[in-house]
C-alpha cells in the first residue's frame, strides 16, 4: 500500500491509462455500445417482429423486455463470489453477435409466435448477464491487478468508466436514428411514423 500523499504524475497517469486501454477500456465500450444499442434502438422492432405487427403487444412487452434484460444484469452482478470470468473480450464480442442477431431477426427473419416471444425474453436476459457479467468482472480485475497501489487503482478505477460512458454515448448516437430505420423496414416508413407507445 502506498503512503505517499502526492498526486500521480501526467506520466504514471498516461502509463497507466495506455495499459488499462486494451485489457479493461475497450471491452467495456464493446458491450455497452452493442448492449444500448439493443435496448435503445431493437426492443420494440423486436416486439412487433415477435407479435407478427401488433403494435400494443410490442408496446407492452417493451417495458417487460427492459426488465428482464435488468434480471440479467442483476444475476451476473450478484455472481462474482460464485463465477469469475478474467475473459473480457469474448463476453463483449458475443454482445457483438447478440446486436447482429436482433438485427437479423428484425430485418430478415421476421418470425412470429410463443416460441419468439420466449426467445426475445431470454435474449434480454443473455443481453444483462453478459453486460452485468463484463462490467464487474473488469471492475474486478483492475481492482486486483493494481491492488498494490491504492492511487493507482482509484485512477484506473475512474478513468476505465469511460469505456462503458463512451459505448453508451455512441450507442445512443446510432440509436437515435436506427430504432426508425429498424421500424420502417418493418412496418413501412409511414406506418412507423405514426406509432405510439
Amino acid at each position: 500500500a502506498d503512503d505517499d500523499d502526492s498526486p500521480l504524475s501526467w506520466h504514471v497517469r498516461m502509463d497507466t491509462a495506455r495499459k488499462i486501454f486494451v485489457p479493461f477500456i475497450g471491452p467495456l465500450l464493446l458491450v455497452y455500445f452493442a448492449e444500448y444499442s439493443i435496448n435503445q434502438a431493437m426492443y420494440l422492432p423486436m416486439g412487433l417482429a415477435a407479435h407478427h405487427g401488433d403494435e400494443a403487444r410490442a408496446c407492452s412487452m417493451y417495458p417487460r423486455l427492459q426488465l428482464t434484460y435488468q434480471i440479467g444484469v442483476l444475476i451476473s452482478r450478484s455472481s462474482l463470489f460464485l463465477v469469475v470470468c478474467p475473459y473480457l473480450w469474448p463476453m463483449s464480442l458475443l454482445q457483438a453477435a447478440n446486436f447482429a442477431m436482433g438485427m437479423m431477426q428484425i430485418i430478415k427473419l421476421q418470425s412470429s409466435g410463443s416460441f419468439v416471444v420466449l426467445a426475445t425474453f431470454l435474449f434480454a436476459v443473455w443481453e444483462g448477464i453478459l453486460g452485468g457479467g463484463v462490467y464487474v468482472n473488469a471492475m474486478n480485475a483492475l481492482g486486483l491487478s493494481l491492488s498494490h497501489s491504492r492511487k493507482l487503482r482509484e485512477f484506473a478505477l475512474s478513468i476505465v468508466g469511460l469505456g462503458d460512458t463512451t459505448g453508451i454515448l455512441l450507442a445512443g448516437l446510432l440509436s437515435s436514428w436506427m430504432e426508425h430505420w429498424l421500424l420502417s423496414s418493418y412496418m413501412g416508413a409511414a406506418a412507423s411514423r405514426s406509432l405510439k407507445c
